[in-house]
């Protein structure tokens, strides 16, 4: 925890330094406790957070006394299970939860001893000792939950896949570890989104994905985490091991401010399909293929994902440099062609559409030697090109005129900037995909045409220069991760 208090900014480091104060505040001194006299003498040097979902079951008598809040009344459920650093210690606060610890109320719960706070407490607590551990939680049945589990009931270690994942990160000693249960997270969104518009919540569909487990690490200029995501033993979906993302970062400009790649774009939609069930997924799949439909009359599958089979990107580059325009940015899609022919057709196709649907002026030109397809647009500021690089890769840029930057090559490649080696470790390893964003210019800049993030957002973006992360497929049901956050040097 110290560590984590002397990273970031100053901005940052006091809102971490309010966070903990909010905690040891709601748990700590509004139950009459002191962290210095009554915690810090005996607590180990690893401490777990949990955040459960509330459960909709109703409790038993013996789980719910009539003494303690109702869990509708508790907004979140947050545990603490604190390492006692010696066996004396142990003994010692056992017999102080026996016999009662300040303003707490006794309870015995499956034979395990729990105090907790009275009824009208505006800040619930429910503490016990389990073997070498002190366990805290705001809600009465979440401790009842946490004993459970350590008598062997429904415990996150006998969740399928979990133990072979951490023994696959049994590396070091990480600063943390992060476990992310996903199935009981996409329940949670789905409640809480209906939720909000005060309908029954619509069961999601089947979750592919069982899990996300990663060691975190403080690094010097920043953060690093190095984790595993794994599939359910049951899911359809499954991971093609295809590890050959090489080539796009070296034909994006130094100064992108986002991008993300892939070994294959049709692989990539169809764990985009697979994964259609998890809320996080900010387009439906079908919401894709009619819209496309609509507004050019192409088959998404038989027209475009047929022959595009290979390497992929899709990033936001600045403006090219001596070129006016009203827009800051522009996106670019790079595709390695599977089938050339077919590519061409499909394109011919969007400049008959673009001409004779959307009025668009559509020339053929040269840009840097280079044959290139432009549509002058009847809205001002728009610029929409298209050409190949290298003979197999197909381009598509719209938005702000970022063609004369990419074609034939940029001038200087993202892969050679200093920022982008930082930002992906071990970059020139084998990887299924790879992600970037230059925070610094891309969020803190206002480059990004998004709305105005909120302040809290805006000050963690403040301390952040880049995030980049690489992905790699382990197995058919195993894929690794590696995301650095570089951060903003102290001033």
């Amino acid at each position: 925890m110290a560590k984590l208090q002397q990273t970031g900014t100053p901005e940052t480091k006091a809102a971490i330094a309010q966070q903990i104060q909010t905690l040891q505040q709601e748990f700590l001194t509004a139950n009459g406790f002191d962290y210095q006299r009554d915690i810090q003498p005996w607590i180990g040097s690893e401490a777990t957070i949990a955040y459960l979902p509330l459960s909709s079951e109703a409790s038993t008598p013996e789980a719910t006394p009539p003494s303690q809040p109702k869990t509708s009344e508790i907004n979140e459920t947050l545990i603490l299970v604190m390492p006692v650093s010696q066996p004396l210690f142990t003994s010692q606060i056992a017999k102080q939860i026996e016999s009662g610890v300040g303003n707490l109320q006794g309870r015995t719960y499956q034979g395990v001893k729990i105090q907790e706070s009275p009824k009208d407490s505006k800040n619930p607590i429910s503490v016990t000792v389990l073997d070498n551990s002190v366990v805290v939680t705001n809600n009465p049945r979440s401790m009842e939950q946490v004993v459970d589990a350590f008598q062997g009931k429904q415990a996150i270690a006998n969740l399928p896949g979990y133990s072979q994942a951490l023994d696959k990160l049994n590396t070091g000693k990480p600063t943390g570890r992060l476990y992310l249960n996903l199935p009981a997270i996409s329940t949670m969104l789905a409640t809480d989104a209906a939720k909000a518009v005060s309908t029954q919540p619509t069961p999601p569909q089947q979750q592919q994905y069982q899990g996300i487990a990663t060691n975190i690490e403080l690094e010097p200029q920043g953060l690093r985490l190095q984790g595993i995501s794994w599939l359910r033993p049951d899911s359809k979906q499954k991971f093609l091991p295809k590890n050959d993302a090489k080539i796009m970062p070296q034909r994006l400009p130094a100064d992108t401010f986002l991008m993300f790649s892939g070994s294959s774009f049709q692989q990539f939609w169809v764990d985009y399909i697979d994964g259609q069930g998890n809320p996080l997924l900010p387009i439906s799949p079908e919401v894709v293929r009619s819209g496309l439909k609509s507004f050019t009359s192409l088959d998404l599958d038989a027209d475009i994902l047929d022959w595009m089979q290979g390497e992929f990107t899709v990033a936001l580059v600045p403006s090219a440099a001596n070129v006016t325009s009203r827009l800051k940015a522009g996106v670019v899609v790079m595709v390695q062609a599977s089938d050339r022919p077919k590519a061409e057709k499909t394109l011919k196709r969007l400049d008959e559409i673009a001409a004779n649907n959307y009025q668009f002026q559509v020339e053929s030109n040269q840009l840097n030697g280079q044959p290139v397809t432009n549509w002058v647009s009847p809205l001002v500021g728009l610029n929409i090109s298209h050409g190949w690089l290298d003979g197999n890769v197909a381009f598509l840029t719209f938005g702000a005129p970022i063609a004369p930057g990419i074609v034939p090559q940029p001038r200087e490649a993202l892969a050679s900037s200093t920022q982008f080696q930082r930002s992906l470790p071990g970059m020139n390893q084998p990887h299924n995909g790879k992600f970037f964003i230059n925070v610094d210019t891309a969020i803190n800049g206002n480059n990004l045409p998004i709305p105005q993030l909120p302040k809290d957002w805006r000050t963690s973006a403040k301390s952040i220069s880049t995030i980049g992360m690489t992905t790699q497929v382990d197995s058919d049901r195993l894929l690794r991760f590696d995301l650095s956050i570089q951060l903003q040097p102290e001033k």
